[in-house]
C-alpha cells in the first residue's frame, strides 16, 4: 500500500500537516551551525579588508575595528580562503552549492565579500566610505584590489593584474555570476559596480527559509497513493531516474490543473528518494528560474515550479546544474535549450488507481461505499479531503462518512459548465429492467470501453483518427422507459460521473452562444473524464433544413458543429430522445450503438413494482403486484412516481395498501392525459382512502 506523505523542503518522508509549514531545514541545530559558519567567514573577510585599508589609508580607525571583528572569528579557512571547502560528508547549503557548481577558493571569497555589508553592524558603514557613491555595497574595484593584494583566492593565482582580470571574469561570465549567486550592477563601470548576493541567496545559504521576490511555496498535501502505475510509465520513469541521479534536466507537464500535476511530480521525486518543494513563480527578471533552481540546490530539494503565465525558460538555467520541474497550463509553450527536457504526460487516473488511492487515504471507510471521486480527481484532492475530514472528526468526535467525502470532493472539483448538471451515478445494471436485447447492447458498449487499449493501441485499429477512443450511443423510445437511467448505469459501470445537459440553459437566442456553451461542455467532459448525456436530444440535434432565413442558417450551423464535435469526442456520449425520426440522419453513421427502449411488458412491470417498493416499506400482504402490472400497462417512470406517491399517501396509515397504489396510479394517468382503465377488485379494504376531489 502506498504511503501518504507530506513533502517540504527538508528531507523526504511522511510529515504531518503542521510539519509541512515549518522552515525548510534539517534541524534547528544544523541551521544555526550553517549561519554561524558563514558569519565567522565574513568576520575573517573583515580582517582581510583591514590589511588592504592599512596599506591604502594608514592611521585610519577602520582597520582597527575590522581587526577586532577578525579576532572574534579565530583562524581562517583552509587553502587560503575565509571559508572551508566542503568535505565529502558536508551537508550544509553552502557545501551543496560549492560542490555542485564547482566553486573554488576565489569564488567562495567573492561570495563572502559580497555579503559582508549586511552581516554585522558597522560593516555597512565601512563599505559605504569606500564606495564612490557612498552606497553600502562592495564594488568590483574593491574585490579586484583585494585579489591584486593576494588577500582573496589562492595567493599564487598569477600576477596581480591577472588576478584582477580573473575577478572580473568570475563576476561577469563565470559560474558565480551566471548562476545568480552574486549579482553585479552592469549599469555602472566595473570598478564602481556594486556586487551583492542574489535575492535571498545568502539567507538560503545560512539555512533560512526565505524565498526571493516573486516566489512562494505552495503548501499542498502530496501523496504517492494510487500513482504506482503512472510512475511506472516511460516518461515518468525517466524523470524519476533523473531526479534520483540529480541530472540537470527539465521535467515539464501540461494540463488544465498545474497544481495537481505539481503534486504528482513532487510525489515522483519522493519515489526517487528525493525531497521536493512546490513553488509558485511570478517571473520578475531574466534568470528568475535559475534563481529558483539555485535556492532549491541550496536546500537540496527538487523544485517543482508553477509559473505565473507561460514565460519561456531562459538559457541561464544552464548555469545551475540541478533538476527542475515546471508545470504549465494547457496551450503553454516554452523552450529549455540547452537544458535536456522530459515531457511527462499527466492523464486522468483510472478507476483502479483512484480506488487504490482512496483505500490508502480512507481506510476507515467501508470498501463498497468508499468514494473515489470523478475521473479527474487527483491524489492531492483525496489527500486534502482526508486531512480536512480527519481534523473535523477529531474535533466533533463523529467519524467521517462516505457522503462527507463525496461532498468535499465535489467542492474541490471544477464547477460544471453552463447548461450542465453533474450526476454521481449510483444505479447499477441490477437496477435496470429492460429487454434482453437492450441489456446485451449496454453490456457490449461497456466492454468496448474496457478493451480500448487492446483494440486501439495493441492491434492498431483507427490509428491516427480523432475521436477513436470515444463511444457514442443513441437511446430512443417512449418516455419513462429507462433511457436516462441506462445512461447513468453505463457511466457508473465505467467509473465516471455523468454531465446531464440542460437544453433550456444550453440553447441561446444569441448567435454563437449555443456553440460556446456546447464547446465548454465537451471540454469539461474531456478534462474531467465525465460521460455526457443529452436528454431530449431531438431538440438540439434536429434535422437540417433548407435555408429560408438567418434562423435556419444558424440552426444548421449548430447541428453541423455538433456532428463534428461528437465525432471528435474521446469519451462516452449518450443521446436520448423520444422521437428518433426528428434527429438529423447524419448522426446515425457517427453513432456506435442505437438502442431502442420499448415499454415494459407485464412481467417487467411486476419486476419494476417489486424493485421500486423498498423492502423496508410496509406493504399490505394482500396487494397483488402481478395483477396491478397486468392491468396497468404503464412505463417504468410512471411506476416509480406511483410507488413514491403511494408511500406518501400511506404515511399516515402506517401500511401501503392496494387502495393507495390505485389512487396513485389514477393520478399518473391523469398527468399523462391518458384514460384510466378502472379499478380492480381490491384485495384489502382495511385502509380506505379519503375521498379524492373530482
Amino acid at each position: 500500500m502506498a504511503e501518504t506523505v507530506m513533502l517540504d523542503a527538508s528531507a523526504p518522508g511522511p510529515l504531518s500537516a503542521s510539519a509541512a509549514r515549518t522552515p525548510a531545514r534539517t534541524s534547528a541545530g544544523s541551521a544555526v551551525t550553517a549561519g554561524l559558519r558563514l558569519h565567522l567567514a565574513v568576520l575573517r573577510m573583515a580582517g582581510r579588508l583591514a590589511v588592504l585599508l592599512e596599506e591604502l589609508a594608514p592611521g585610519s580607525q577602520e582597520p582597527a575595528f575590522l581587526r577586532l571583528l577578525a579576532e572574534e572569528a579565530g583562524p581562517g579557512g583552509t587553502d587560503g580562503s575565509v571559508l572551508d571547502l566542503p568535505t565529502a560528508a558536508a551537508v550544509q547549503p553552502v557545501d551543496r552549492v560549492t560542490a555542485r557548481l564547482g566553486l573554488d577558493t576565489l569564488d567562495l571569497d567573492l561570495l563572502v565579500l559580497a555579503a559582508l555589508p549586511g552581516e554585522r553592524e558597522g560593516l555597512a558603514s565601512v563599505v559605504r566610505n569606500l564606495h564612490p557613491e557612498h552606497r553600502p555595497a562592495v564594488t568590483g574595484g574593491l574585490a579586484a584590489a583585494l585579489a591584486e593584494a593576494g588577500l582573496i583566492g589562492a595567493p599564487s593565482a598569477g600576477t596581480p593584474a591577472g588576478r584582477r582580470e580573473t575577478v572580473r571574469d568570475r563576476l561577469t561570465s563565470g559560474v558565480l555570476g551566471r548562476s545568480g549567486l552574486v549579482r553585479l550592477d552592469r549599469a555602472a563601470p566595473f570598478a564602481e559596480a556594486a556586487i551583492g548576493p542574489g535575492p535571498a541567496v545568502w539567507e538560503a545559504l545560512r539555512g533560512e527559509d526565505l524565498s526571493p521576490a516573486g516566489c512562494r511555496p505552495w503548501e499542498l498535501p502530496v501523496t504517492t497513493a494510487g500513482l504506482d502505475r503512472w510512475a511506472g510509465s516511460g516518461p515518468a520513469l525517466a524523470a524519476a531516474e533523473a531526479f534520483r541521479r540529480l541530472d540537470p534536466v527539465v521535467a515539464v507537464t501540461f494540463g488544465a490543473r498545474p497544481e495537481a500535476a505539481a503534486a504528482r511530480v513532487a510525489a515522483l521525486a519522493h519515489m526517487a528518494d528525493r525531497s521536493a518543494r512546490i513553488v509558485g513563480h511570478a517571473p520578475t527578471a531574466p534568470g528568475g528560474l535559475a534563481l529558483v533552481a539555485l535556492h532549491a540546490l541550496a536546500r537540496g530539494v527538487i523544485p517543482v515550479v508553477i509559473p505565473d503565465g507561460t514565460d519561456q525558460l531562459d538559457a541561464e538555467l544552464g548555469a545551475v546544474p540541478w533538476p527542475v520541474a515546471v508545470c504549465l497550463g494547457e496551450g503553454a509553450s516554452f523552450r529549455s535549450w540547452p537544458r535536456p527536457l522530459i515531457e511527462i504526460p499527466v492523464p486522468p487516473l483510472g478507476p483502479d488507481d483512484r480506488r487504490a488511492a482512496a483505500e490508502s487515504l480512507f481506510p476507515e471507510l467501508e470498501s463498497p461505499a468508499r468514494p473515489t471521486g470523478h475521473p479527474a480527481t487527483e491524489p492531492v484532492d483525496l489527500a486534502e479531503t482526508a486531512m480536512n475530514l480527519r481534523v473535523a472528526s477529531q474535533l466533533t468526535g463523529r467519524p467521517s462518512r462516505a457522503r462527507d467525502v463525496r461532498s468535499v470532493l465535489d467542492r474541490l472539483g471544477e464547477p460544471p459548465p453552463t447548461g450542465a448538471v453533474v450526476v454521481h451515478p449510483v444505479a447499477t445494471f441490477e437496477d435496470l429492467v429492460v429487454s434482453a436485447d437492450v441489456m446485451s447492447q449496454l453490456l457490449e458498449a461497456a466492454a468496448r470501453l474496457e478493451h480500448r487499449e487492446t483494440v486501439l493501441e495493441r492491434w492498431g485499429f483507427l490509428a491516427g483518427r480523432p475521436g477513436r477512443e470515444g463511444l457514442r450511443l443513441l437511446f430512443h423510445g417512449p418516455a419513462g422507459t429507462g433511457k436516462t437511467l441506462a445512461g447513468e448505469v453505463l457511466a457508473g459501470a465505467l467509473g465516471r460521473d455523468l454531465l446531464v445537459v440542460d437544453l433550456s440553459r444550453m440553447v441561446s437566442k444569441w448567435v454563437g452562444e449555443t456553440e460556446k456553451h456546447l464547446a465548454a461542455t465537451f471540454e469539461s467532459a474531456e478534462r474531467t473524464g465525465s460521460a455526457l448525456l443529452f436528454d431530449e436530444a431531438d431538440a438540439l440535434f434536429g434535422r437540417r433544413t433548407e435555408v429560408g432565413d438567418a434562423r435556419d442558417r444558424y440552426a444548421n450551423l449548430e447541428t453541423a458543429y455538433l456532428l463534428s464535435r461528437i465525432e471528435r469526442f474521446e469519451g462516452l456520449v449518450v443521446l436520448a430522445t423520444n422521437l428518433r425520426q426528428n434527429l438529423d440522419g447524419a448522426f446515425a453513421r457517427r453513432l456506435d450503438f442505437i438502442v431502442g427502449f420499448d415499454p415494459p411488458d407485464a412481467g417487467q412491470r411486476a419486476q419494476l413494482w417489486r424493485r421500486l417498493l423498498p423492502p423496508g416499506a410496509p406493504l399490505d400482504p394482500g396487494v397483488d403486484l402481478e395483477r396491478l402490472a397486468a392491468l396497468y400497462a404503464i412505463s417504468g417512470g410512471m411506476i416509480r412516481s406511483a410507488a413514491v406517491s403511494a408511500g406518501y399517501l400511506a404515511a399516515a396509515d402506517g401500511v401501503i395498501t392496494a387502495r393507495h397504489l390505485v389512487h396513485a396510479l389514477r393520478r399518473e394517468y391523469a398527468k399523462a392525459g391518458q384514460h384510466f382503465p378502472g379499478e380492480p377488485q381490491l384485495g384489502s379494504a382495511r385502509h380506505p382512502l379519503p375521498t379524492s376531489p373530482t
